[in-house]
């Protein structure tokens, strides 16, 4: 019977990761986020069923972690009570769908993960599978191909990459996650088939044009470097693998006439207008310097327990709807671009800090442990490439459910001490 309950655990945990990302319903008013919004509902309705007949307060051998998860989920409640529209923060927006329950769902995602989640190789392969086809999915619409009809939100895309995912943003938050396991495991195995899945997904990483993304990965990649020079290990297949990568940014740009330089750049002329107080600072980061400056006063405005989960559009618009019209269009914006003060806006300042004091605990504690267990290094680098990329994006049910499931495995990693 515990034999069975284990296999329940981890096929829950490779479902939410590998699974999820690729569900589409093609011929649907949504094709890319509502069925993944069902199936997370699904998988977290059964699966809590077996784990609440096993619970073990051992299970949490790091309280810290699980009283600011605790903390954080009667804050959400709150938050969802008071909410400017208690339907809409119970079960989200449409297009978006990350209301209570669907936060709910990610906290159950991280405490089963945390706690049942146990390690097999075969894992990996079947991680790197559903990357690759969400990978080649990306390349070949690049170049006009569909695997299914195109919805009318993106009848009008050219040459934009967003796979199963949904959005180039969103699937450049997706890649970061996964691509500094398939370096690792590079590193680790020198085998030619994980070079060649690092080099898909870095591919379409480039291809997704994503910026937010392109900061996150090279912030993961800079933390692999460091563990390897500490370590002083796989530098030899480090230096290799960055070499690849370099060459394949120098192909990709010069195959788009330099468009990948040019969006670079773009990166240090935004920051640079964004520091100046002026009209061009309102354009900065594809406008996000706009919604920042009127998120945070709206979070003045309501600074405890926020509007209500997914409500941004509500109030945003409801104050700024000229603004909008004004600087950007005939659009409504949904979302901060920006999760930190996107969980501000809609819990609080409390909730933020709540939810950052989780993250610093986690992580603390699994560099405290990275010699005790080497499979942290590339779950620490994935996560926290994603955090970095999370400062100007934001989160989805198409890759959220990933960074919940890597961020509690990355915990039961801290508490196993098996793999050297």
């Amino acid at each position: 019977m515990k034999q069975l309950s284990k296999k329940i655990f981890n096929i829950f945990i490779i479902c939410i990761i590998c699974i999820v990302p690729l569900i589409i319903t093609p011929n649907r008013l949504d094709y890319y986020y509502q069925a993944k919004s069902y199936l997370i509902y699904a998988l977290c309705l059964f699966t809590s069923i077996p784990f609440l007949f096993e619970f073990n307060k051992d299970y949490f051998s790091n309280k810290a972690i699980y009283y600011t998860i605790f903390v954080y989920i009667f804050i959400l409640a709150l938050s969802t009570i008071f909410s400017v529209n208690i339907s809409q923060s119970i079960f989200g927006k449409i297009y978006r769908y990350e209301g209570f329950l669907t936060l709910i769902c990610y906290l159950i995602i991280f405490i089963i993960a945390s706690s049942k989640y146990i390690f097999s190789k075969v894992h990996l392969v079947y991680l790197f599978l559903s990357a690759t086809v969400i990978s080649i999915y990306g390349i070949l619409q690049y170049f006009g191909y569909n695997i299914v009809k195109v919805d009318p939100i993106r009848s009008k895309w050219v040459k934009y990459v967003y796979s199963t995912i949904g959005n180039p943003n969103f699937l450049g938050s997706y890649l970061v996650l996964i691509l500094p396991i398939s370096i690792y495991c590079f590193i680790k195995s020198n085998k030619i088939l994980n070079l060649l899945i690092t080099c898909l997904l870095y591919t379409t990483l480039l291809l997704t044009n994503t910026r937010s993304a392109w900061i996150g990965f090279a912030l993961s990649f800079l933390l692999l470097v460091i563990f390897s020079i500490k370590n002083k290990k796989d530098l030899k297949s480090l230096i290799f693998i960055l070499l690849i990568i370099f060459s394949i940014t120098l192909l990709i740009n010069s195959y788009k006439n330099n468009a990948l330089i040019k969006r670079f750049d773009s990166i240090v002329s935004d920051a640079k207008n964004a520091s100046i107080d002026s009209t061009k600072s309102e354009y900065s980061g594809s406008t996000r310097i706009f919604i920042w400056k009127r998120t945070l006063k709206l979070i003045q405005n309501s600074p405890i327990i926020g509007y209500g989960p997914d409500t941004f559009d509500i109030v945003f618009m409801k104050n700024y709807k000229k603004d909008v019209n004004r600087l950007i269009g005939n659009i409504i914006i949904d979302k901060a671009h920006n999760e930190y003060l996107q969980i501000a806006y809609a819990s609080g300042i409390p909730a933020l800090i709540t939810y950052l004091l989780f993250l610093i605990f986690a992580i603390i504690d699994a560099i405290k442990n990275i010699n005790k267990n080497i499979l942290i290094i590339p779950l620490l680098c994935s996560i926290s490439g994603y955090l970095i990329q999370s400062f100007f994006n934001i989160s989805v049910v198409s890759v959220a459910p990933v960074f919940w499931a890597f961020l509690g495995i990355l915990c039961k990693f801290s508490k196993v001490k098996e793999f050297h």
